[in-house]
């Protein structure tokens, strides 16, 4: 099992709670619970806070029982401290995006949501391109196919190539997100870049796979 800077995954997953547990006094009873193009077109009780600040334990609990029931858990040994690094990524993504529905709940208008969203969305990719390459074929994260799970080499190489692209195409988002766009001038190359980060590692894998059983079935 890891075991090494668990204490980091289970800080980064209560802080949205304690994120919560402050601001909650101070909250109206109705918050923004979806947004449309930066506009806010729901609103729901300001206990619905409590769901998406709920989900840092859930997160660092199923990260913390991944490596015992996963098939190929001796894999996961592999990625050492790295493993409940990338869970405390996802926590603090988590953190911002709470933050972001309360700064909306107390001053609407005050930032430009659809921007930092994808900001938020661009880091958490850069970060899990610098995991991918590191990590072992497993049944949980990663890019999972038939392909990849199939062949060590496939996956291997897969996501050698994924973890580069992942990384560059987050920091692309990054930097869409801090730009002045707004609306579909942002939103344009944001799902382009989206396509690719996801298609691209998919059709490489079918490939590579085709390269390795060049007549398959026989």
């Amino acid at each position: 099992m890891i075991r090494k800077n668990m204490v980091f995954l289970w800080v980064t997953a209560l802080l949205p709670l304690l994120l919560c547990l402050w601001f909650y006094p101070q909250l109206p009873e109705l918050i923004p619970t979806n947004f449309n193009n930066g506009e806010i077109t729901k609103y729901g009780p300001k206990a619905t806070i409590w769901i998406i600040g709920g989900l840092g334990p859930v997160i660092a609990l199923l990260f913390t029982l991944l490596p015992m029931v996963d098939p190929r858990r001796r894999n996961y040994d592999r990625l050492g401290s790295r493993y409940n690094l990338l869970a405390g990524g996802v926590n603090l993504f988590l953190l911002m995006m709470t933050g972001l529905i309360i700064a909306e709940s107390l001053r609407p208008g005050s930032l430009r949501v659809e921007n930092l969203v994808i900001a938020a969305i661009g880091l958490l990719f850069a970060m899990m391109g610098n995991f991918m390459p590191k990590a072992g074929s497993n049944f949980a994260f990663g890019i999972r196919n038939m392909w990849t799970l199939s062949s060590e080499t496939v996956w291997k190489r897969t996501h050698r190539m994924a973890g580069k692209l992942w990384f560059a195409g987050g920091l692309v988002l990054f930097l869409l997100g801090l730009s002045p766009l707004e609306k579909m001038a942002l939103y344009a190359p944001a799902v382009a870049i989206f396509l690719v980060l996801g298609l691209v590692p998919t059709a490489y894998s079918f490939l590579l796979w085709r390269q390795e059983n060049p007549n398959p079935g026989h």
